[in-house]
């Protein structure tokens, strides 16, 4: 599936993927086409490493739709250093479990600009719904001036909030972060956002993370490209990381709000 010029020219071996290979998928139409060949053919085995490696960002990043698809549909196993997902419950005894395999593999920490695209741009034909969910605000270094209305009082602000009930990863796709400034008069906003998130239990050296490039608008961030986030069912706590240079005494707005695909 990684190169249809290897297979065909030098192993004299049919492609999985008639039309194209993985390094190509990554718009939603190429992916979904992708997935009716795997829906109707349905291997057995599928080997993500070391084979399957992108030159910019993880298969989960670059080929979102089609690596959801397969973290639905196949367990991750390994067998040495060989990483591969199946859907075959006696193949699955056989070998180990390889989630945290998978999550060294596929976790992207630096998603770079790509939460601003999707947030403002790549799904802004409402793709999306919210999902409801409870959580409140835990623990700020900011000072609340209001609903959603925040004064940093840093240059590092954070936003820690615990959930009513531990979520399951992968029912939760996307975190929507939406900032504005509170004063229309005021610069330009620009920060370095992260998001942490922390199994029941786990602090904050514990947890993983994804790194953004901030500033005003929505950022949208895909959290089921990461296996450790959609693997786990114990995600209790999350925090918003806002680090910048011109953020100390600003009046922020800031929301939040978890979105899964409309089907």
């Amino acid at each position: 599936m990684t190169n249809q010029l290897a297979h065909y020219n030098i192993l004299n071996i049919k492609v999985l993927l008639p039309f194209s290979s993985t390094y190509n998928t990554n718009n939603r139409v190429m992916q979904t086409k992708a997935i009716e060949v795997l829906e109707e053919i349905k291997p057995e085995v599928i080997v993500v490493w070391p084979a399957w490696e992108h030159d910019s960002g993880s298969l989960s990043t670059r080929n979102y739709y089609l690596y959801q698809y397969l973290s639905k549909n196949y367990v991750p196993c390994k067998y040495k250093n060989i990483i591969f997902f199946t859907n075959q419950t006696e193949i699955q005894d056989q070998y180990e479990s390889a989630y945290e395999e998978l999550g060294q593999i596929m976790h992207l920490e630096r998603l770079k600009k790509l939460p601003s695209v999707w947030g403002n741009e790549y799904l802004e034909e409402k793709e999306t719904e919210d999902i409801s969910l409870s959580y409140s605000l835990a623990d700020t270094n900011a000072e609340k001036l209001g609903k959603d209305c925040y004064r940093m009082t840093a240059e590092e602000n954070y936003f820690m909030y615990v959930f009513e009930k531990n979520l399951n990863g992968s029912q939760v796709p996307f975190l929507r972060i939406s900032v504005n400034k509170h004063d229309e008069s005021q610069t330009d906003l620009n920060f370095e956002g992260v998001v942490y998130f922390m199994n029941e239990g786990k602090g904050l050296n514990e947890g993983h993370r994804f790194i953004y490039d901030g500033g005003e608008g929505e950022f949208l961030i895909p959290l089921t490209t990461s296996p450790y986030w959609s693997y786990s069912d114990e995600i209790q706590t999350i925090l918003l990381d806002f680090i910048g240079t011109n953020l100390k005494d600003r009046e922020v707005e800031i929301s939040l709000e978890f979105e899964i695909l409309k089907s």
